[in-house]
Order: C-alpha cells, then structure tokens, then sequence
C-alpha cells in the first residue's frame, strides 16, 4: 500500500453545502470581530481575548476557523471606523493587528500538527523555510524596535511574515479540507464587502459619515497633524488620483483621474488586491460569471498592482490551460515578468515614479549593508521616510533619490533584512517549486501559483504586494493545494452515503 493510500482524504462539500456554511460562519465572524472591537476600545486587556477564542475554534473546527479569519481579514479595519469615535490611538495601533495575531496563533497550532507523524515526512522542506524565516525576522524584530521603535518593527514583521503564516495554516487545513471548499468560502467571504463597496461608489458622503471615516482616518494618520481631516468631502478628495496612479506624459491624460474606492478595507490598494483574488478564484473554480463584477470594479479602482496581478495570472493560465506544457508556461512567466521589472523600472526612474526610486534605494541600502538595518528601519513608516516632507520638487527624492527602501516590498525587505529576506523568499519558492502542475495535467488551481510567481514579482513596485491581502492569501491557497496534491479527495455526499462523517476536530 502506498503512502498516500495510506492517510485519510480530503474532503470536499457540496457546493451548496460550501456556501452555506461560509455564510453560518461569516456572520458568527462578524458577530466576534465586532465583538473584539469594542472591548479592545474600552481596555487593551482584552486584546487577545476573541483571537483565542477564534484559536480554540481553529483548534477544533479548521475550516470554521479560517472562515472566521477571512471576515477578520477583509472586514477588520471597516470594524474599527465603525467605533473609531473617540478611540484612543494606541488601542487602533492595537486592534490594526487583529488579523495578524489570529493567523499567527492558527499557525502555531498548525505546526503543532504537522510536527506530529506522518506530517512532518509530507513538506518538510518548506516547514523548515517558514520556521527559519519565522525565527530570523523576529532577530531583525529585534533589532529594528531598538533602532526605530517597537510599532514600525512590528507592522513590518506583520507584513514579511504573514504569507509564512498563512502557509503555515493552508498547509494545516489542506490535510483535511480541499482546495475547492476553501476557495468557495474565500468567494462568498467577499460578497457583502462588494455590496459596501456599491454603497460607497453611491453615496459616498453618506456612507464616510456612517461608517466613522473621519475619526478612522485621523486614526490611521495619529502622528501627522498636517495630515488630519474635518469631514467626509475631506475623505472624498483624500480619494481622488490620477488613473491608475501612472506619471503621464500627456496633459490629457494626466487630467484623467479615479477616485479610489476604500471598501471593507478602507484602504483602496489592499482592496483592490483582494477583488483580483476573488478573480483568480472565480477563474479557479470556473465561476466566470463572478468577473462580470469584479473586473469593472477592479479596473474602477485603478490600482496597477492588483490589476497587473489579475491580468497577469489570466494570460499565465490561459498559456498553460490551452498548451499543457508546463515548460512553456515556466518560459512565458520568466519572460513575461523579466519584461515587466525591465521597463518598469526604466521607465519609473525616468519618470522619477517613487516605486522605482525606493526599489533602488532599499537596493543601495542592501549594498552598504548587506546583513541589513533592522524591520522597521526604513520604508514608508520609517524616520528617514517622516523626515523627509519635500519627496519632490529641488533637493526632494524625485532629484536626489533614496538611499532607503521604501513604496517597494522587496526594496524594503532587501534594506531591513539584507541576506537574511532570502529566508522570506524561500517560502515563496518552496511553493512555487511544489506546483502540481509541474508534474501533473493542469487543472485550474494551477492558476494561484502564477499568481503567487507575480505577486513575488509585483513587490518590487508596491509594498502591500506582501501583505495578508495580497501574497498572504496566495500562500495560504497555494499550501493548500500543495497538501492536496499528496492526498485523496472524497466528497462529503460519498461520506454520507456509506454512513461515515468527517469530523473536521480529528486532526
């Protein structure tokens, strides 16, 4: 018998039973967002108070958990602008974490069990690149929190670690739950935050003022007052940008402007991440129907990253899904994405574009200091960021450069981390190697681990490109079909018809 027949397989609901249950526990998530929120308003004691219930839960109960953990990733920050009113500053800190702290404390228990036989034998080589990368970003931790506080060294540990995290647990649920369950959980997950969305683009005055928008984002900007706001017309303008954020040459163009979207999210970037993560589950699934909505309003939000992301991992899949030939595919992403930093960075230094410009400055930085600064030490949070109020015009970081990274996740990985962010980039190519369409006929999970080969990529020109919205949900995906890949699947319907259950606490 071999060793795959030898271990329970993985199931798979109905696709009905799939969505009602993503729906149960998307309110029951809400209900305990909301919940943590206001009794972290209150008292900073009771911070770790839902994030362990929803650890106890994840515990127990792993896809229930994680459904959980998507409303706490998409709907978190919404949450909070909604008791934003009269909020202490280091209690928003605080609660921007929540996320983190819950996808954290459900990967400790998910590398609890997979420590344990037969487990540790199935991907040991990426458990290693995740525990090794865990352990060096929490030494540069360190260091950035002496060199530049405690706050900025911790919203960069958030960020370079969340997607080790998150694959932490995808490789965890994917031992029992299949990529098709989790997927359809993800999908419905982003319902509501379109209908926010909808509201938002309708009444946008209205709706800033109902949601608090004011009071989240003098929250969001606590330490500038030259940065605070009075109303929600202030919100509206703080939205509007040119299209797609390019440096036109023509004045036409240049006039062209967006207004940015914020959603459940209220931030427009990440938002638009997560709208091209719905995509490329819609297309992995075969729900093309859902891009009727999601590409109007991916292209509506006007963020190249995440646009760049969706189109890229489309025309990636359409390669490998009409060739079959993985060779192919792996030549057309090396070239596609190749092209892609060339001219991107070409063009944004000659159009003094600032991802471009932090990019070479995190790399500089790396140069004189190959063994790093410290998380925290440079990028848009950073000192060297805040004392530089004049980023244009003469002597301003158009003309001079950067000798920093920053607008750039590898720019500032490369910068805090130096040779030690190769411990980062190893957990995306531990997955990247293990795609299953490397060795088998593509299918359209496949599909994620493209987009996980452009988000990578995507990180020279955007710092969010790294964030649990962003690479953290790919990782999480990509893991769970990467633990699929060694095992059966069975459907919950064949379970009931010969009598059995799946017990998602028998882990």
């Amino acid at each position: 018998m071999s060793a795959v027949t030898q271990l329970q397989p993985y199931v798979e609901m109905p696709t009905g039973t799939a969505i009602r249950h993503a729906l149960k526990w998307q309110v029951i998530g809400l209900v305990l967002l909301g919940y943590h929120v206001f009794l972290v308003k209150q008292s900073l004691a009771f911070v770790v108070v839902m994030p362990i219930l929803l650890a106890v839960l994840y515990n127990n109960a792993p896809l229930a958990g994680l459904l959980v953990y998507f409303q706490f990733l998409i709907y978190q920050n919404l949450v909070i602008a909604l008791g934003a009113v009269d909020m202490p500053a280091l209690n928003y800190t605080v609660l921007a974490g929540t996320n983190f702290l819950a996808i954290t404390l459900m990967a400790a228990i998910g590398a609890g069990r997979l420590f344990r036989p037969p487990w540790r034998n199935r991907v040991p080589g990426i458990m290693l690149a995740i525990i090794l990368a865990v352990l060096l970003a929490g030494c540069y931790a360190a260091v950035g929190a002496l060199r530049a506080g405690p706050t900025s060294a911790a919203i960069y540990f958030r960020e370079f670690i969340g997607p080790a995290c998150a694959a932490m647990v995808g490789l965890d649920i994917g031992r029992i739950w299949g990529f098709r369950t989790i997927t359809i959980g993800l999908l419905i997950s982003v319902i509501l935050s379109l209908f926010v969305t909808l509201l938002e683009l309708g009444m946008p005055a209205d709706y800033y003022r109902w949601i608090n928008a004011v009071d989240y984002q003098n929250l969001t900007a606590s330490c500038c007052i030259d940065r605070k706001i009075y109303s929600p017309l202030d919100v509206i303008d703080q939205n509007l940008t040119t299209w797609f954020n390019f440096t036109w040459d023509s004045a036409d163009l240049a006039a062209a402007t967006s207004s940015r979207f914020k959603s459940s999210l209220m931030n427009s970037v990440s938002y638009a991440y997560i709208l091209a993560l719905a995509g490329v589950a819609a297309i992995s699934l075969r729900q093309y129907l859902w891009l009727i909505v999601l590409v109007p309003l991916l292209l509506a939000a006007g963020v190249k990253g995440a646009a760049i992301l969706f189109i890229f991992s489309f025309c990636l899949w359409t390669i490998l899904s009409t060739t079959g030939s993985a060779k192919f595919t792996l030549v057309s992403t090396l070239v596609l994405l190749t092209l892609y930093v060339v001219y991107g960075l070409s063009r944004g230094l000659e159009l003094g574009d600032f991802h471009a410009i932090g990019f070479l400055g995190g790399w500089r930085g790396f140069l004189s200091n190959p063994l790093g600064h410290g998380l925290g030490v440079g990028g848009n949070l950073s000192e060297a960021a805040a004392k530089m109020p004049d980023w244009t015009g003469a002597g301003g970081m158009q003309s001079a450069g950067a000798d920093f990274g920053l607008e750039s996740a590898v720019g500032v990985l490369i910068y805090q981390m130096g040779i030690g962010s190769l411990a980062v980039f190893a957990v995306f190519f531990c997955l990247l190697k293990a795609a299953p369409f490397l060795r088998h006929k593509p299918q359209g999970r496949d599909i994620w681990f493209l987009a996980l080969a452009t988000v990578i990529v995507n990180g020279v020109f955007q710092e969010e490109a790294y964030a649990p919205t962003a690479a953290g949900l790919i990782a999480l995906v990509c893991a769970v079909v990467l633990m699929n890949a060694r095992r059966q699947a069975v459907s919950l319907s064949s379970l009931a018809s010969r009598g059995l259950t799946m017990r998602p606490a028998s882990v």
